[in-house]
C-alpha cells in the first residue's frame, strides 16, 4: 500500500533525510535526525485534523524556528498527495530543511500569512479552493 509519505520514511529510516512530525500542543517534537551532518530535514506540521486551530495551535518558538530555516514550505489543504510529499523530500535532499504544513482550508491564508511573515523561503499552496485556471 502507498501512502503519502513513504518516500519520506523510507529516507528517514536509510538516515539520508531528516524527518519531524509535529502536532498542535505536542510536548516533543517526534524526530528522526539524519546521519552525520547532513542538513536534509523535513519537518511536517499536522493542523490537518478536525481539530485544525491554524498557526496559534503551535508553541511559537517551534514555529518560529521551523519556519526561519526553511528553504521551501508546501501548505496542504486538500488531499495528502504522495506526489506532493515526494516533491518535498526532494526539495530538501537538494534545497536543505523543508517544511510541510498540513492544514484544513479554512485556515489555509492565516498559515500563508504566518509563513510570509517568519520566513523567507519558497512557498506552495496546494489546495482545493485553488483553481486551475
Amino acid at each position: 500500500m502507498i501512502t503519502h509519505l513513504d518516500q519520506a520514511m523510507g529516507r528517514a529510516r536509510s538516515g539520508r533525510l531528516g524527518l519531524s512530525l509535529v502536532m498542535p500542543h505536542m510536548q516533543k517534537v517526534l524526530t528522526h535526525p539524519p546521519k552525520g551532518k547532513r542538513r536534509n530535514h523535513l519537518t511536517i506540521l499536522g493542523d490537518d485534523l478536525y481539530t485544525s486551530q491554524g498557526p496559534k495551535a503551535f508553541k511559537r518558538a517551534l514555529l518560529e524556528k521551523t519556519l526561519r530555516s526553511a528553504s521551501h514550505v508546501m501548505i496542504v489543504s486538500g488531499a495528502p498527495l504522495p506526489i506532493l510529499y515526494d516533491g518535498a523530500v526532494d526539495a530538501a535532499m537538494e534545497f536543505g530543511p523543508c517544511v510541510i504544513i498540513e492544514t484544513q482550508p479554512l485556515h489555509e491564508k492565516e498559515w500563508l500569512a504566518e509563513v510570509q511573515k517568519q520566513s523567507r523561503a519558497s512557498i506552495m499552496v496546494s489546495s482545493p479552493t485553488v483553481s486551475a485556471g
